[in-house]
């Protein structure tokens, strides 16, 4: 979170504000909150909310992390992203 503290910005509004992330989105108990309004709040643009959604592990049983590429990813990527500690999967949509 060093290198992005943006997404530290992200994560914190997220924290003080009770806000649950969940696999499709931003919630306020059972009321979705739009990315745009976060990224406002967090005075980030919209796309790093996107980025920092992650699945907490000690909250998720099986959490996932999901990049959002900007070009294509080099398939000489995937194997050192298996090296990875934690990664066990890698999946290109």
């Amino acid at each position: 979170m060093k290198a992005h503290p943006e997404r530290l910005k992200v994560a914190r509004i997220c924290l003080e504000n009770g806000l649950a992330i969940r696999a499709d989105g931003i919630y306020l108990n059972q009321t979705e909150i739009p990315t745009a309004r976060v990224a406002r709040a967090a005075g980030v643009d919209r796309r790093t909310v996107s980025e920092t959604l992650v699945d907490d592990p000690e909250l998720v049983p099986e959490p996932k992390l999901t990049l959002i590429a900007g070009r294509s990813v080099p398939g000489d990527l995937i194997p050192k992203m298996l090296k990875i500690t934690g990664v066990s999967k890698v999946s290109i949509l």
